[in-house]
Order: C-alpha cells, then structure tokens, then sequence
C-alpha cells in the first residue's frame, strides 16, 4: 500500500544537515508518510549516512546514484521516486516543523479543489536548528486563493513567496506539470507553483511555522542571488516556460505584462541602488547590461527616477553625485516600503 505522502530529500554533499533533515520528516506524527533520500553521488559522505538513517526509521528510504547531474536532474529523480498522494519537496539543509505535514494534510482532504498548500517559513543561519516559536496569526483562518488569483498576484509582485520545504502539492497535479525544466536551474520551484495554480486552487495555512530554511555560504541559490541580472533572468524563464504552457489561457497576454513591467521596475531599483549606494558589486560598466534587460522586458517603462538614473549613468554622474539627486532616494525608498508591505501581506494571506 502506497504512503499517503512522499517527502523527497535531494543530497548532494550537505552531509553536516542530512541527519537533522531527515529527523525532522521521518518523526513526523499523525501522517502516513515516506521520506525518500535521492542520493546524488556525494563526496562528503552523505550516502553513509542516508544508509544508517534509512536503518534507523522503517519510513525513510533510500535511493542513490553514482553521479551528479544537476539540479534540475536530482529534482527530476525525485519526482520520479514519489508514491504517495501528495508530495513534499526538503531540500537535504532544511527542515519541517513539528506537525507540520498533518496540519497540511488534514486541509487538503477537506478541500479537494486545492492542489497546492504552503504555510509560514522562517529563515535561520548555522548548524543548529533555532528553537521553534509559533507563528502569531491567532483567530486568522487559511485562505483559499482562486489559481487564478494566485497567478496575477505572482505576476504583479514579480516574487516567489514559498521557500519549498512549507509547501504540500498532490501528485496528479506534479504528473500534469512534468518534469522540471533544464532552462530552470534556479527557479522550477516558482514554474511548478504557476503550473499547479493554473490547474488548481492555492491554500496558505496560517498559524505555527510549517518549515525553516537554513542560510548557508554552501546554498545553491547564494551565487545566484549575488548576481542581479542572472536572478531577475531566471525569474523571467520561470515566468516565461510558465507561459508558453498555457499559450490558449484567456489571461496569458494580461498576465505577460504584469510581469514584465514588475520585474523591469524590480531592475531599474537595484541598478539604482546599488549606484547611488557605491559599492555595492557593481562596477558601472555593469549597469548597461541591467537596463537593456529592463528595456527589453518593458520597452515603454517610465518614471522620473528610471530617467534620472539613466541620464546619471550617461553624463557619467558618480555614486556621490547620484545621491544628491533626490528621486533615486525616493525611488529607493518607495521600493523599499513596496516590499514591506508586500511581506505583511504575504504573511497573511501567502500573496
């Protein structure tokens, strides 16, 4: 009889994290659950470990491979191994709370139109987990977005709000995306929640936190984030993969636009920031390449500060100059209260 839910567990050398990840699946209470370690050739001495773990807990299984492929193919072999009805990505660094697959659980057989559920994640540095604190939302019950709520929300922010370890999705929906594409290194995370809202309703669960993501120097996205273009480039093919899988959708071309013109506002922010900020990582024969992504994802995008930013970097204003001219604070700072409120908001309702 198959397990109600499959916890897939990509490793490939977070050997340090392994144990206390698999812990926080293979006890969880309450659930018919497996725990699936997809070992990917390490060299850190994961694939002893995953070995005594998977002795250690009748629940937790373990499948290992000679090599690395990458990480869109270790994501691929674990969609591949899941058996249950519903299935949960952990990273092998990161870790599930107390009770956190029942609460998801319990909520997604009572609402059969919801297809994918996520709840409150922290984030946490170093090698020992913090002590878990509840989420304060009392009396505030799960919301239930529409998919296509979700999608426009996602379109309009421009930002992914599920780490992955706090989201809960069913299988028959994981079989209708496929596999995670090549193009996606970094965000099939975010090209798989579009996928599944597209068919489904998104529930976000209030209340205690469903996972903690672990910060780390090792983290496969920490090069990635460093860099902006290659960061909002990968955002775009996520939106964009997303898109050419629903060419017929009545609100594709209303969907294009608003994620064209968020992510190119995003772009004209950092670029702007990180000039008059000075210092910031980029040298200023590195704003062009910014700009022309910008332009390329919304040619009509305007605003006094966009303007003023591109004049500085022609007339070759230095980062000193730029701070005396008073819209890119403005700008930056509207950004800045833009985002606040955005993760207020996201912590209520998950958009």
């Amino acid at each position: 009889m198959s397990p109600k839910i499959s916890v897939v567990i990509p490793s490939y050398n977070y050997g340090k994290y392994l144990r206390q990840c698999v812990r926080s699946a293979a006890e969880q209470s309450c659930v018919d659950h497996e725990v699936v370690i997809v070992e990917n050739g390490s060299t850190d001495g994961s694939l002893d470990i995953a070995r005594s773990l998977a002795n250690e807990y009748p629940n937790v299984r373990l499948v290992s491979f000679t090599s690395n492929a990458g990480i869109v193919a270790s994501i691929n072999r674990c969609w591949s191994e899941v058996r249950g009805e519903y299935a949960v990505l952990l990273c092998a660094d990161d870790l599930l709370t107390s009770g956190s697959l029942a609460r998801s659980l319990a909520f997604m057989e009572l609402h059969p139109n919801v297809g994918l559920i996520f709840g409150p994640a922290d984030e946490f540095s170093g090698d020992d987990a913090p002590t878990e604190t509840p989420y304060a939302m009392r009396g505030s019950p799960p919301v239930i977005h529409s998919g296509e709520a979700w999608i426009t929300e996602r379109c309009r922010s421009g930002i992914n709000p599920i780490f992955a370890p706090e989201a809960m999705f069913r299988t028959e929906m994981l079989r209708k995306v496929g596999p995670a594409p090549p193009e996606l290194p970094h965000t099939f995370d975010l090209y798989l929640w579009l996928r599944i809202a597209s068919e489904t309703d998104v529930a976000y669960l209030t209340g205690p936190l469903q996972a903690l993501y672990r910060r780390h120097p090792s983290n496969h996205s920490v090069a990635y984030r460093r860099n902006v273009l290659m960061e909002m480039q990968q955002l775009w093919a996520a939106f964009e993969q997303f898109f050419l899988t629903i060419a017929s959708h009545s609100k594709r071309a209303a969907w294009e636009m608003l994620v064209r013109k968020s992510l190119a506002k995003e772009i004209r922010y950092c670029a702007a920031r990180e000039f008059s900020l000075a210092g910031g990582g980029l040298a200023s024969s590195d704003y062009k390449p910014l700009l022309v992504f910008a332009d390329t994802l919304d040619p009509a995008i305007s605003s006094r500060a966009g303007r003023e930013f591109a004049w500085a970097i022609r007339v070759r204003v230095g980062p000193r100059a730029a701070n005396l001219i008073p819209t890119l604070w403005v700008a930056i700072f509207h950004r800045l209260f833009q985002r606040y409120l955005w993760k207020r908001r996201a912590r209520r309702m998950g958009i």
